[in-house]
């Protein structure tokens, strides 16, 4: 019976329409985290706010992945320091650029297991975990954006059309 069952998803409040506001929201998620506040929801939701009119920006992730990269030689997933290489966040297979920021370091177990699959799905659905690693999120959220930005697809929902705006329609574009 080890088996985990697969998670459920909560979906974002009702403010949050469309892809666009679903990353916003879920970076917003992640600054109330990281200030000690994430069950504080007038927290989150004035960091949404802000977020939507431009009035707080997102970090450079190209900094941030060059600089986790050099800090930790540790599997980012599972933390092993044992047979590391080079994973895709989001997989070239599926889209995903080979640049610093789409990249981390993985031990060969995690990096087999994820395989062809971008992280939230990975983590959803084969590790039947709804979290991913904060840093590896908020990487994953700014290339899901940039993704989403050159598809003309931020103000669409729904692009599983499983009848939500949920986290697993970020990730559906890349579905080939």
């Amino acid at each position: 019976m080890g088996s985990k069952s697969r998670p459920v998803l909560k979906p974002p409040p009702r403010t949050v329409k469309t892809i666009r506001d679903l990353i916003l929201w879920e970076y917003a998620k992640l600054m109330a985290e990281a200030a000690g506040m994430s069950t504080q929801y007038g927290f989150i939701m004035s960091r949404f706010k802000k977020l939507q009119a431009g009035e707080i920006q997102w970090k450079d992730i190209d900094r941030d992945a060059i600089q986790m990269q050099k800090e930790q030689r540790i599997c980012v997933y599972c933390g092993s320091k044992k047979d590391l290489s080079t994973e895709h966040i989001i997989p070239v297979c599926k889209g995903g650029l080979d640049i610093p920021a789409n990249t981390v370091l993985a031990c060969s177990t995690c990096n087999s297991s994820k395989g062809g699959r971008d992280v939230f799905e990975w983590s959803f659905e084969v590790r039947k975990e709804t979290k991913v690693p904060r840093d590896v999120w908020k990487r994953y959220l700014k290339l899901v954006w940039e993704y989403h930005t050159m598809h003309r697809t931020l103000d669409r929902a729904d692009l599983n059309k499983d009848g939500t705006l949920n986290l697993l329609d970020l990730g559906a574009i890349f579905q080939k």
